[in-house]
């Protein structure tokens, strides 16, 4: 109890007299000689693991110096957390962990650093309490409001822990309802999808979103039914709601929702509002599934012009070209593969989807009047498959090729450069098969 006296009196002072001042420089108290003893006294004690000395003589300049300078309070904490794990009485650790987040508040209020802080306090109070129902109320709260002065520089932790949080209030029977449930998943999966499209730590953050997809499942009883039934009548009452859209849009993926009559409709209004390359990726491949390919095309192309990278653009491109392939257009399956290819030379696919159709051009593309024209078509592919690293398509290709005899009775040579007809139009070097 003499900690938490101290430090209350030393916080009822600071309220008296607190000045709000930026606290990076330092700020010596009339009696500095004192102030740098006993600065000097606990950071030493704080060097050497002796973090109830160190609390002592931090506590004269909490009380005498509250301005001093921000690492009393970064150190402060430091102290008191070090304390509070060492601790093996639940009271005096309780004690130790409210000192800590006091310092917290206290750097708030002397230096002027409330998001930055919060971002802090709210993650140390998390590790303190996330097991503690009395406590849940007071950290949604903490949260809350970390999250309204952070935005997207709320720390990576803080995403799965404000989940969490939520999760254990709504299943103490805390006051919190369904729907404030899901606003605070919105707000976490929008900044962790900024956070996503930043780049950095993608696998971790992807990792982070299934842990919170799992926690609001666990929290309220979403699903299909329920995203149908409740949200989106909601949806057709506001269907400029942006936020909703993308509610609506979310809990569909997470609730494995995507077969259902409504799905494509709302991603399509997703769309509409903020284009991007995933969305229409998810509305191309719902259209390819349902053989709309007109619809599929649309939205391919149009996530092609949504990114600038490369391996994507060879996706859409080689989706592009495999519904070319089913409407019967060889020419544009051919055309959509090359640049696949060209965007990324790696799409081995690619070129053994050009192979197939090579192979599979030989009764329409043949006149019947020179056997050896006619089977062209089949040193192509086999050109096509090698590129591939395809050893089985080259042998089917390689069997096909024209015999010694028919190159003999037509006066061709091995080796010679021939032009395959019909709309492949390529050069290829004449070879037999045996």
């Amino acid at each position: 109890m003499k900690t938490r006296l101290l430090l209350l009196a030393a916080s009822l002072l600071m309220v008296a007299n607190a000045s709000a001042q930026k606290c990076n420089g330092w700020n010596w108290p009339e009696d500095k000689a004192t102030a740098e003893t006993k600065y000097a006294l606990y950071t030493d004690a704080k060097k050497n693991g002796d973090y109830r000395t160190a609390a002592n003589n931090l506590s004269w300049i909490l009380a005498n110096a509250p301005d001093l300078n921000k690492s009393n309070y970064i150190n402060g904490a430091q102290i008191y957390e070090n304390l509070a794990k060492l601790e093996k009485d639940a009271a005096q650790k309780a004690v130790y962990q409210d000192s800590a987040l006091l310092m917290y508040d206290l750097r708030i209020q002397y230096c002027n650093e409330e998001a930055n802080v919060l971002n802090r306090k709210a993650f140390a109070a998390y590790q303190f309490h996330k097991d503690n129902k009395e406590k849940y109320a007071d950290l949604v709260a903490l949260f809350k409001k970390a999250y309204e002065l952070n935005g997207d520089k709320v720390w990576d932790n803080n995403l799965v822990a404000y989940m969490f949080v939520v999760h254990k209030y709504k299943k103490a029977n805390g006051d919190i309802s369904d729907d404030e449930v899901l606003n605070v998943y919105d707000k976490i999966v929008g900044i962790l999808d900024t956070k996503i499209a930043a780049g950095k730590n993608v696998d971790r953050l992807n990792k982070f979103k299934d842990q919170i997809d799992r926690l609001l499942t666990a929290t309220v009883d979403i699903d299909c039914e329920f995203i149908e039934n409740t949200l989106v009548p909601k949806l057709d009452q506001t269907p400029d709601d942006v936020a909703l859209i993308k509610k609506v849009f979310g809990l569909s993926l997470t609730a494995k929702c995507t077969d259902n009559a409504f799905f494509l409709d709302v991603a399509k209004q997703l769309y509409e509002k903020e284009p991007n390359y995933g969305t229409a990726w998810t509305i191309g491949n719902k259209c390819m599934a349902n053989e709309d390919f007109d619809c599929a095309k649309k939205y391919f192309t149009e996530a092609i012009e949504q990114t600038d990278d490369n391996t994507r653009v060879a996706d859409m491109h080689y989706k592009l070209a495999s519904i070319a392939h089913k409407q019967g257009s060889f020419s544009g399956a051919r055309d959509h593969s090359l640049k696949a290819i060209q965007a990324d030379p790696s799409r081995k696919e690619a070129y053994n989807l050009i192979a197939n159709l090579y192979m599979n051009s030989h009764k329409t593309c043949r006149e019947g009047e020179d056997k050896v024209k006619d089977r062209l078509v089949f040193l192509a592919a086999y050109d096509m498959y090698q590129k591939a690293g395809n050893s089985k398509g080259m042998q089917s290709a390689k069997e096909q090729f024209p015999s010694v005899e028919e190159l003999f009775e037509r006066n061709y040579t091995k080796g010679q450069t021939m032009s395959v007809g019909c709309w492949i139009n390529q050069a290829v070097v004449l070879r037999t098969r045996d």
